[in-house]
């Protein structure tokens, strides 16, 4: 992982002429763009124009066939790991056989840095939202959103070069909105945050900016235009 810390001033992911295709059909046709902290970049579309298979090429999950995918810290260039994304995933993938404390304690085990000393694990669980009651049970025992607060509680403590959100809330109430939102503005303050979203309440609640797919490529799509590219994915349909 690319250890950062609050003195870095500048940080950037640049992405230039990914190209990707599955037997005949061509994915990504040379996307390119750079995402730098302090914005937080809402990734909109449905799931069949490339916005899944870029976001698993950039974090190493997917081969990519040509074209580049760099960290820029301070202007140093750095080689990606996958050690540098950190993904909070709609599948909401933990360690089930874990308690909500003994994942913490994992946590801190693996980056004894993460923790600032006037916080402790129930600061932290209190910022996620994770109910008190559950913070001692087993990780299989939680509701899927209760495993999707710890997905990220992990970001919160490892602070990875890029952090990707996928569907950041489903479902969910203003306070929960505004807690996600909370989290996101503190993380992009020095780290690279990409929201992806087929929901256009989501995509203005978290998103400065906004990208989206056409023919293989990553457009800027003006704020205005979020809506009808996402009502237009619901009636075109997904993979």
């Amino acid at each position: 992982m690319l250890i950062l810390d609050r003195l870095c001033c500048f940080l950037r992911l640049v992405v230039r002429d990914l190209k990707k295709r599955y037997g005949d059909k061509t994915i990504l046709d040379g996307a390119s763009f750079s995402f730098s902290h302090g914005i937080s970049y809402g990734i909109v579309g449905n799931k069949d124009d490339g916005k899944t298979t870029f976001l698993k090429c950039i974090c190493g999950e997917t081969g990519i066939d040509s074209g580049y995918i760099r960290i820029e810290a301070d202007w140093k260039e750095h080689r990606t790991k996958y050690s540098d994304f950190g993904i909070v995933a709609d599948s909401a993938v933990v360690p089930e056989y874990m308690t909500g404390y003994e994942f913490f304690d994992y946590l801190i085990e693996i980056h004894p840095l993460c923790v600032t000393e006037s916080k402790t694990a129930d600061d932290y669980f209190d910022m996620v939202g994770l109910n008190v009651a559950k913070r001692n049970n087993l990780i299989k025992e939680y509701s899927y959103n209760e495993k999707r607060k710890i997905q990220v509680l992990a970001v919160i403590l490892l602070k990875p070069s890029v952090i990707i959100f996928d569907e950041p809330v489903k479902n969910s109430n203003k306070r929960r909105i505004n807690r996600m939102k909370a989290i996101i503005d503190d993380l992009k303050k020095d780290r690279i945050v990409i929201v992806a979203t087929e929901n256009p309440d989501i995509a203005e609640a978290f998103c400065d900016e906004f990208l989206c797919f056409e023919d293989g490529h990553i457009l800027s799509l003006p704020a205005e235009d979020v809506r009808t590219v996402l009502s237009g994915s619901e009636e075109t349909g997904n993979d």
